[in-house]
C-alpha cells in the first residue's frame, strides 16, 4: 500500500522572496522556505511582499510548522 499525502491550503502567507528552486515565505508561525517542485502559490504570478495561499502536502507543511 503507497501512502497519499493530504494537500491542504495555507491561506495568510507573505511571499517574502523567491529563487529559481524555492520561495520563502512569512506564515502565521514564522517563516520557512519551501521547494517550489513540491507546493504551488495562488496567485501564481506573486511577487516580493505579496499575500499568498501556499498549496502543500499536509506532511510538509506541519515540517515547516505552518499548521
Amino acid at each position: 500500500m503507497t501512502a497519499r499525502s493530504t494537500l491542504i491550503d495555507v491561506d495568510g502567507c507573505t511571499l517574502l522572496r523567491s529563487t529559481d528552486l524555492a520561495w520563502h515565505i512569512e506564515h502565521g508561525n514564522g517563516k520557512c522556505w519551501l521547494p517550489k517542485r513540491q507546493c504551488q502559490l495562488d496567485p501564481e504570478d506573486a511577487g516580493d511582499g505579496d499575500a499568498v495561499t501556499v498549496t502543500l502536502a499536509e506532511g510538509l507543511a506541519m515540517e515547516k510548522e505552518m499548521v
